[in-house]
């Protein structure tokens, strides 16, 4: 095996604690006068979280941002590393990027994501930097990030045109590391633009999606007798997240859902809300935060067993309704929305890079990323197939070891592969 796919290889399946604490790596000079700090493990980015939050605050897509440590602990409790690199020029920072490492029980596959599923909540510049520079300093962020020791990482941004003569040309000086770049653009929609009533914010939509959105809610208005309660807050918030946690078809992890809680207990922009029926079940829940007119959602679970009401669009509808009454003029669906409204979503490009090795370990990850990934969409289809009455899934299938350790390795793979 070669020197490189040797280094390559080196930590590959190490065993890490979940709370990271790798440290903070010395400043590394980087061309065009710039220098990076590399933050990893939720233990160190804690130390820079206010450095964090008060740069984020000045940036371009500022309001997607719902905390350090809540990004943090959210990548640690789905068994991930989070990676922050600080760009200098100078004295001053300039640029941050923010990524996390995947593990998989518990150990480390050197390989990392930057970015959401639409590019946001990975790369923050300043207000009024160019698109030449903005693609500069991603450069430089990815190759910081890269000096960690990763086989792969996968770089989502927002409105960047492509993979230009720079990000092909080989890094130089000593340690450089050989780069793959592939680069695909996506055209991504999260965004809803609202009007000041309910009925304007409608007709933005198409004709059969404005008819779903008043006929489920009238629905489960009248057939359930639900009540839409726009701030959850204490012994409510609490109650109705724990009864959805263990009647979901699609629940996060612990981890995830207590900081959920702790975010709109200390940060009056959070919110939560909730749909109840007459019987005290609760049908629905969405959290999110606002920024300004801004509103971002971040998550959304329903009840299972009711999918004849379409909790979803009747929640979706109360949502809508409630934000434009309260003037806010966008709505944003963070990581994008696979429901029919999408379509009246506005369009917007994102583009994903791949950096990768010249090792043999990354040349084997993307030859075996089609069987990994069938395997995982195998594993699905077998747990929709075992389901039981009403429809549910089977949850000891679903929650399964092996079952999860296969859906992750797809999953990192179909990342890896998406060149």
């Amino acid at each position: 095996m070669s020197i490189g796919a040797t280094r390559a290889l080196a930590g590959v399946g190490e065993r890490v604690r979940l709370d990271g604490g790798a440290g903070v790596s010395a400043r590394l000079r980087l061309r065009d006068g710039l220098a990076a700090e590399t933050v990893r493990g939720d233990r160190d980015v804690a130390r820079y979280a206010g450095c964090l939050d008060g740069f984020i605050a000045g940036c371009r897509d500022a309001g997607a941002w719902g905390g350090a440590m809540i990004w943090a602990r959210d990548i640690v409790a789905q068994d991930g590393i989070p990676l922050a690199v600080l760009l200098y020029r100078g004295e001053n920072l300039t640029a941050v990027a923010l990524g996390s490492e995947s593990m998989v029980r518990g150990c480390r596959t050197r390989l990392a994501v930057c970015g959401n599923l639409t590019g946001q909540r990975g790369f923050f510049t300043l207000p009024g930097v160019l698109q030449d520079e903005r693609e500069r300093l991603g450069l430089a962020a990815a190759d910081a990030m890269m000096s960690c020791g990763l086989l792969a990482l996968v770089l989502k941004l927002r409105d960047i045109s492509g993979v230009t003569e720079e990000w092909r040309r080989q890094p130089q000086g000593p340690g450089a590391w050989s780069r793959t770049v592939g680069c695909t653009q996506r055209k991504v929609c999260d965004t809803f633009h609202t009007g000041t009533t309910f009925d304007e914010s409608l007709s933005r939509f198409g004709a059969h999606t404005r008819r779903n959105l008043r006929y489920y809610r009238r629905r489960v208005e009248r057939e359930l007798g639900c009540e839409f309660l726009p701030a959850l807050d204490g012994p409510k918030l609490r109650e109705a997240l724990v009864e959805l946690q263990g009647c979901t078809d699609d629940p996060v992890r612990a981890g995830v859902a207590k900081n959920r809680i702790a975010q709109v207990a200390r940060d009056p922009q959070a919110f939560c809300m909730g749909l109840r029926a007459v019987d005290g079940r609760w049908l629905s829940w969405i959290s999110g935060w606002r920024c300004g007119r801004h509103t971002y959602i971040d998550w959304q679970c329903n009840r299972n067993g009711l999918q004849r009401y379409s909790l979803s669009t009747a929640m979706r509808s109360y949502l809508i309704e409630h934000e434009s009454l309260m003037r806010q003029s966008h709505i944003h669906f963070l990581g994008g929305t696979s429901h029919s409204m999408h379509y009246g979503f506005c369009e917007e490009s994102c583009t994903d890079w791949l950096l990768m090795r010249h090792a043999w370990a990354a040349l084997l990850l993307r030859l075996a990323s089609p069987a990994l990934r069938w395997t995982g969409r195998l594993v699905g289809a077998s747990g929709v197939a075992k389901s039981v009455a009403g429809g549910r899934r089977k949850a000891a299938l679903r929650r399964s070891p092996a079952a999860e350790l296969v859906r992750r390795i797809a999953g990192v793979a179909m990342r890896v592969s998406a060149s």
